[in-house]
């Protein structure tokens, strides 16, 4: 898998190197290098683009995930508050989510921001809408109104599950992770951690967000052992997750001071 992942960045230096201004080319190469924890790196491969696209909320993510990479959540924040005004603050936020699953690293500013997001911010998906609402409530400790968003997110990706067309194996396996993130909030236990393993079953490789979710999944569901199986597998392969941002980030908080947990935060 590295050396796939070595032949896709020769490619995109290559790339790089013959147009040195392509955005799309710096989007690559800042994704590629997130996935390898090479983080500074990441974030000057961002800072490229950045010269040529200053307001690309994409871009701008890409950075700030490189702190959170490090475990620098002070920065990533730091960041994130002091982005220029010509920023669409909302596409930055939705893009911070969406790739990332980042309503903890909100402010409470930033997170009424998102909260007033129309559906249409989300591609019309009602699914992703409502769970988009249901993590800041649950990280606030709103349990109530969490269920009530993740109730009417289970509801719509049942419904997509229920009368599927025609899509690629990864979007159904996605589909069936996020249905078992709700019902996982929903306090569903045994249906959240089936939703997550057909996730994993029906990506058809080892994709690393889709385990990330089961991760989450065990966590709420009070499985740590599985969880922690998740993470270690998670911090053997290329992708964001690092012990940095494990010590950092609240999904992770019910693990603390298990001794398998303080070993992969520490990145023995």
């Amino acid at each position: 898998m590295l050396s796939r992942w070595g032949q896709a960045l020769a490619r995109l230096e290559r790339a790089q190197a013959l147009d040195p201004r392509s955005v799309r080319v710096a989007r690559g190469l800042a994704a590629v290098l997130l996935s390898l924890r090479r983080w500074p790196d990441a974030r000057a491969a961002a800072a490229r683009g950045l010269a040529v696209a200053p307001t690309m909320p994409e871009l701008i993510g890409d950075q700030i995930a490189s702190y959170l990479g490090e475990g620098d959540l002070a920065t990533a924040q730091r960041m994130l508050r002091g982005v220029p005004r010509e920023v669409d603050r909302a596409a930055l936020l939705y893009a911070l989510v969406g790739r990332w699953d980042l309503e903890w690293l909100l402010d409470d500013e930033q997170q009424r921001v998102l909260l007033s997001l129309p559906l249409s911010a989300f591609g019309d998906e009602p699914g992703q809408w409502n769970e988009a609402r249901a993590e800041p409530y649950w990280f606030r400790g709103d349990r109530v109104r969490a269920r009530v968003y993740a109730d009417s997110a289970r509801r719509a990706f049942e419904a997509m599950l229920t009368h599927p067309p025609e899509r690629a194996a990864r979007t159904l396996a996605l589909e069936h992770a996020f249905l078992g993130l709700a019902l996982a909030f929903l306090g569903r236990r045994a249906a959240a951690v089936h939703e997550g393993q057909v996730a994993v079953a029906s990506s058809g490789t080892v994709d690393a967000y889709v385990e990330h979710q089961l991760a989450r999944i065990y966590i709420l569901v009070g499985q740590p052992d599985r969880a922690l199986d998740q993470l270690e597998l998670l911090l053997r392969v290329p992708y964001i997750l690092s012990p940095g941002w494990l010590r950092i980030d609240p999904n992770f908080a019910p693990l603390r001071g298990n001794p398998r947990f303080e070993r992969l935060a520490a990145g023995r």
